[in-house]
């Protein structure tokens, strides 16, 4: 029997900005993208739009993710294909998307 495999529990922040602040079509898209999430392990997930600048968002998911792929992010996220993927979806967005990896120290 394998042992079982610690999880983290990570945050991820994409921020990014929109030429409108019409929030309708990103909310769609974020409710349509929630089937593949919960399959990724998103646990939660949310569209923020700063009240001081209205043109500017943040998705915020929140996920569990196997101990030893947290280990090897850096090494997944120099991979030519998914550094592909990323730059034609950061090429969507004007301006480009900061996307940024937390932990949750509150409770440690």
């Amino acid at each position: 029997m394998m042992p079982a495999t610690k999880h983290l529990e990570r945050i991820l922040h994409f921020k990014f900005r929109m030429a409108t602040p019409e929030p309708s079509q990103l909310a769609a898209l974020l409710q349509s993208a929630m089937p593949f999430y919960q399959a990724s392990g998103v646990k939660h997930a949310r569209l923020l739009r700063n009240v001081d600048d209205p043109n500017e968002f943040m998705q915020v998911l929140e996920y569990d993710v196997p101990e030893m792929i947290e280990m090897n992010r850096q090494a997944i996220a120099s991979d030519s294909m998914l550094q592909g993927y990323l730059r034609t979806w950061r090429s969507l967005v004007p301006g480009g998307i900061d996307i940024d990896v937390y932990e949750d120290v509150s409770g440690q």
